[in-house]
C-alpha cells in the first residue's frame, strides 16, 4: 500500500505522524516464520534497508537511531512502525509502515527533522527510490535471523556508544548504549557498571 499523502498518519504510541505531499508513505506486509520474541528484528531490517538505499543512491551519511528511525546529520528523515499479528510461538504477519521525507521541505524552525530534497538541494525520483528500497528489503529478508543483520545495524548505528535516555514501559532508563542483543533489544550500561536490556521505548540521545 502506497500513499501520496496521509491525513491520519500514525507513529509509535499512536502519535500523529505528519505526512505532507512530497513524502513516501507505504506499508509492507511481511510474513517471516519466526518466534514473536524476534519480531523487533523487523525494525532493524527495515531501517538498515532504508539507510543503505539512501547511502547507495545519494551518498548521504544515513545512520540509525534505535529502535526505528533513520537520521541524516542527526536529523530524522524516516520513521518506521512495525505491528505484528502473532500466535504464542510464531508470527503470522507484520505490517511495516515506512514514512520518508523525500521531496517535502522541512520548515526552518524544525531542528530535529530533514528531507532528502533539503539535504540534496534537488528533488528525487520517488519511483526510483521505492524500487531500490524494495530490492534492498528483499536482499535482507533471507538474512533476518543471521548475525549479518545485527552487525550491519551496528555499523550504521548512531545510538551505540552514546549516552541515552529511554522511556520504557513508564520507566526512565539512563545509560550508555553499548550493544544490541539477538532480539534487537538495546543494552545499556549504567554509571555503576550495571547492565540493563531494554526491548522497547523512546530513545533520546543525550548531549555530550
Amino acid at each position: 500500500m502506497i500513499a501520496e499523502v496521509q491525513t491520519r498518519g500514525r507513529g509509535r504510541l499512536s502519535r500523529e505522524w505528519l505526512s505532507p505531499e512530497g513524502g513516501i508513505y507505504f506499508t509492507l506486509i511481511l510474513r517471516p516464520r519466526i518466534s514473536p520474541v524476534y519480531a523487533p528484528r523487523i525494525n532493524l531490517l527495515a531501517s538498515v534497508a532504508v539507510a543503505a538505499t539512501i547511502r547507495r543512491l545519494f551518498g548521504l551519511n544515513a545512520e540509525l537511531k534505535w529502535p526505528n528511525d533513520v537520521l541524516i546529520a542527526g536529523k530524522k528523515v524516516c520513521g518506521i512502525l512495525a505491528e505484528m499479528d502473532a500466535e504464542m510461538d510464531v508470527v503470522n504477519f507484520v505490517n511495516v509502515g515506512i514514512g520518508i521525507n523525500a521531496n517535502n521541505s522541512i520548515p526552518r524552525f524544525e531542528k530535529t527533522a530533514t528531507s532528502l530534497r533539503d539535504e540534496l538541494g534537488r528533488e528525487i525520483s520517488k519511483k526510483e527510490f521505492l524500487s531500490a528500497l524494495i530490492m534492498e528489503v528483499e536482499r535482507w529478508l533471507p538474512l533476518l535471523m543471521t548475525a549479518d543483520l545485527l552487525e550491519e545495524w551496528k555499523k550504521l548505528s548512531a545510538t551505540l556508544n552514546k549516552d541515552v535516555r529511554v522511556m520504557s514501559l513508564g520507566e526512565e532508563v539512563i545509560g550508555q548504549a553499548i550493544d544490541i542483543d539477538a532480539t534487537g533489544a538495546l543494552i545499556l550500561k549504567g554509571q555503576d557498571g550495571s547492565l540493563r536490556t531494554v526491548l522497547v521505548g523512546d530513545c533520546v540521545h543525550l548531549r555530550e
